[in-house]
Protein backbone atom coordinates (compact mmCIF):
# COMPACT_ATOMS: atom_id res chain seq x y z
CA UNK A 1 0.00 0.00 0.00
CA UNK A 2 1.18 3.44 -0.88
CA UNK A 3 0.54 6.78 0.83
CA UNK A 4 -2.83 7.42 -0.79
CA UNK A 5 -4.08 3.91 -0.01
CA UNK A 6 -3.76 2.55 -3.52
CA UNK A 7 -1.66 -0.34 -4.76
CA UNK A 8 -0.35 1.64 -7.73
CA UNK A 9 3.01 3.33 -7.17
CA UNK A 10 3.12 7.10 -7.71
CA UNK A 11 4.30 8.40 -11.07
CA UNK A 12 7.33 10.12 -9.57
CA UNK A 13 8.37 6.92 -7.72
CA UNK A 14 10.97 4.39 -8.76
CA UNK A 15 10.50 2.49 -11.99
CA UNK A 16 8.82 -0.90 -11.65
CA UNK A 17 10.96 -3.61 -13.15
CA UNK A 18 9.18 -6.29 -15.11
CA UNK A 19 9.75 -9.86 -14.11
CA UNK A 20 11.64 -11.60 -16.84
CA UNK A 21 11.66 -15.32 -17.50
CA UNK A 22 15.19 -16.61 -16.94
CA UNK A 23 14.29 -20.30 -17.24
CA UNK A 24 16.71 -22.04 -19.60
CA UNK A 25 14.79 -23.71 -22.41
CA UNK A 26 16.12 -26.29 -24.84
CA UNK A 27 16.00 -23.71 -27.62
CA UNK A 28 18.35 -21.35 -25.75
CA UNK A 29 22.09 -21.79 -25.58
CA UNK A 30 22.12 -22.08 -21.78
CA UNK A 31 19.43 -24.76 -21.87
CA UNK A 32 21.36 -26.72 -24.49
CA UNK A 33 24.54 -26.49 -22.38
CA UNK A 34 22.65 -27.64 -19.25
CA UNK A 35 21.28 -30.66 -21.12
CA UNK A 36 24.61 -31.48 -22.77
CA UNK A 37 26.63 -31.29 -19.55
CA UNK A 38 24.10 -33.16 -17.42
CA UNK A 39 23.71 -35.99 -19.94
CA UNK A 40 27.47 -36.30 -20.40
CA UNK A 41 27.94 -36.30 -16.61
CA UNK A 42 25.32 -39.02 -16.19
CA UNK A 43 27.04 -41.12 -18.87
CA UNK A 44 30.41 -40.68 -17.11
CA UNK A 45 28.87 -41.62 -13.73
CA UNK A 46 27.27 -44.75 -15.21
CA UNK A 47 30.64 -45.57 -16.83
CA UNK A 48 32.30 -45.21 -13.42
CA UNK A 49 29.77 -47.61 -11.91
CA UNK A 50 30.49 -50.20 -14.61
CA UNK A 51 34.25 -49.65 -14.21
CA UNK A 52 34.10 -50.13 -10.44
CA UNK A 53 31.95 -53.25 -10.76
CA UNK A 54 34.17 -54.70 -13.48
CA UNK A 55 37.41 -54.19 -11.53
CA UNK A 56 36.13 -54.53 -7.95
CA UNK A 57 38.60 -57.35 -7.21
CA UNK A 58 41.64 -55.22 -8.12
CA UNK A 59 43.62 -53.96 -5.14
CA UNK A 60 43.46 -50.30 -6.17
CA UNK A 61 39.66 -50.38 -6.32
CA UNK A 62 39.33 -52.45 -3.15
CA UNK A 63 41.50 -49.96 -1.23
CA UNK A 64 39.19 -47.15 -2.28
CA UNK A 65 36.15 -49.15 -1.13
CA UNK A 66 33.73 -50.30 -3.78
CA UNK A 67 30.68 -49.28 -1.75
CA UNK A 68 31.91 -45.71 -1.34
CA UNK A 69 32.78 -45.37 -5.02
CA UNK A 70 29.34 -46.69 -5.98
CA UNK A 71 27.62 -44.37 -3.50
CA UNK A 72 29.43 -41.33 -4.88
CA UNK A 73 28.58 -42.29 -8.46
CA UNK A 74 24.90 -42.78 -7.60
CA UNK A 75 24.85 -39.45 -5.76
CA UNK A 76 26.31 -37.73 -8.81
CA UNK A 77 23.58 -39.24 -10.99
CA UNK A 78 20.90 -37.86 -8.64
CA UNK A 79 22.49 -34.41 -8.63
CA UNK A 80 22.93 -34.35 -12.41
CA UNK A 81 19.29 -35.34 -12.91
CA UNK A 82 18.41 -32.31 -10.77
CA UNK A 83 20.46 -30.13 -13.14
CA UNK A 84 18.75 -31.80 -16.10
CA UNK A 85 15.36 -30.86 -14.62
CA UNK A 86 16.31 -27.17 -14.58
CA UNK A 87 15.64 -26.97 -18.31
CA UNK A 88 12.11 -26.35 -19.50
CA UNK A 89 8.91 -24.95 -18.11
CA UNK A 90 8.77 -25.38 -14.34
CA UNK A 91 5.70 -27.28 -13.18
CA UNK A 92 4.81 -28.53 -9.74
CA UNK A 93 5.90 -32.07 -10.60
CA UNK A 94 9.23 -30.93 -12.08
CA UNK A 95 9.99 -28.66 -9.13
CA UNK A 96 9.14 -31.44 -6.67
CA UNK A 97 11.31 -33.93 -8.57
CA UNK A 98 14.16 -31.40 -8.71
CA UNK A 99 14.08 -30.90 -4.95
CA UNK A 100 13.94 -34.64 -4.28
CA UNK A 101 16.85 -35.33 -6.63
CA UNK A 102 18.93 -32.69 -4.83
CA UNK A 103 18.02 -34.07 -1.40
CA UNK A 104 18.71 -37.67 -2.41
CA UNK A 105 21.99 -36.76 -4.09
CA UNK A 106 23.14 -34.78 -1.07
CA UNK A 107 22.06 -37.52 1.37
CA UNK A 108 23.87 -40.28 -0.53
CA UNK A 109 26.99 -38.13 -0.95
CA UNK A 110 27.14 -37.13 2.72
CA UNK A 111 26.50 -40.69 3.85
CA UNK A 112 29.40 -41.86 1.67
CA UNK A 113 31.68 -39.28 3.28
CA UNK A 114 30.55 -40.34 6.76
CA UNK A 115 31.10 -43.97 5.84
CA UNK A 116 34.61 -43.18 4.59
CA UNK A 117 35.38 -41.25 7.76
CA UNK A 118 34.21 -44.20 9.87
CA UNK A 119 36.42 -46.56 7.84
CA UNK A 120 39.41 -44.29 8.43
CA UNK A 121 38.58 -44.27 12.15
CA UNK A 122 38.60 -48.06 12.21
CA UNK A 123 41.89 -48.22 10.32
CA UNK A 124 43.77 -45.52 12.22
CA UNK A 125 42.38 -45.34 15.75
CA UNK A 126 41.39 -48.96 16.29
CA UNK A 127 44.37 -50.16 14.23
CA UNK A 128 42.46 -52.87 12.39
CA UNK A 129 43.56 -54.26 9.06
CA UNK A 130 41.78 -53.62 5.77
CA UNK A 131 40.59 -57.24 5.68
CA UNK A 132 38.76 -56.73 8.98
CA UNK A 133 36.79 -53.81 7.55
CA UNK A 134 34.85 -56.25 5.38
CA UNK A 135 33.34 -57.64 8.59
CA UNK A 136 32.26 -54.10 9.48
CA UNK A 137 30.60 -53.73 6.06
CA UNK A 138 27.08 -54.20 7.44
CA UNK A 139 27.68 -51.41 9.95
CA UNK A 140 28.83 -49.14 7.13
CA UNK A 141 25.69 -49.83 5.09
CA UNK A 142 23.56 -49.21 8.18
CA UNK A 143 25.30 -45.88 8.73
CA UNK A 144 24.57 -44.90 5.14
CA UNK A 145 20.94 -45.99 5.44
CA UNK A 146 20.44 -44.03 8.68
CA UNK A 147 21.94 -40.86 7.19
CA UNK A 148 19.74 -41.12 4.10
CA UNK A 149 16.65 -41.80 6.23
CA UNK A 150 17.37 -38.79 8.45
CA UNK A 151 17.79 -36.58 5.38
CA UNK A 152 14.53 -37.80 3.87
CA UNK A 153 12.52 -37.42 7.08
CA UNK A 154 13.78 -33.96 8.01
Amino acid sequence: MFFDGSSTPPLDGPRIMEISDTTPYLTTSSGFIFILLSISGIIVAIGCIFFVLQFRRKKTIMRSSVSILLSISIAMIFLLVAVFLLVGKPTVAVCTARVWMQVLGYAVLVSAVIKKTYMDYILIVKRRKVAEINRVGIQLWLIEGVVIAVELVF
